[in-house]
């Protein structure tokens, strides 16, 4: 089986938007869906979707797996880029 789970908790953050009083605040957001799957090993990469917005970090898909399902999560991230 394979999940699919967004990247980010909220539309695109804009580099200029982050400051020292909010560092903490686009960390966790940025951390808040990809790190429970690196901490437990699951195999996941991160398709960035087609966005007008260049400057900022844009909404992306994640292709999550169990481990050892490597080659599984590259081949459905491959066939859902393609999509795209």
């Amino acid at each position: 089986p394979i999940i699919l789970a967004p990247t980010l908790d909220a539309g695109p953050i804009k580099w200029d938007d982050i400051t020292a009083e909010n560092t903490a605040d686009s960390a966790a957001s940025l951390r808040r869906w990809t790190e429970p799957f690196n901490v437990l090993g699951w195999p996941a990469i991160t398709i960035p979707l087609r966005t007008t917005e260049t400057k900022g970090v844009g909404d992306a898909v994640q292709v999550i797996g169990k481990p050892g399902q490597d080659l599984t999560v590259l081949r459905v991230a491959r066939e859902i880029q393609a999509l795209l």
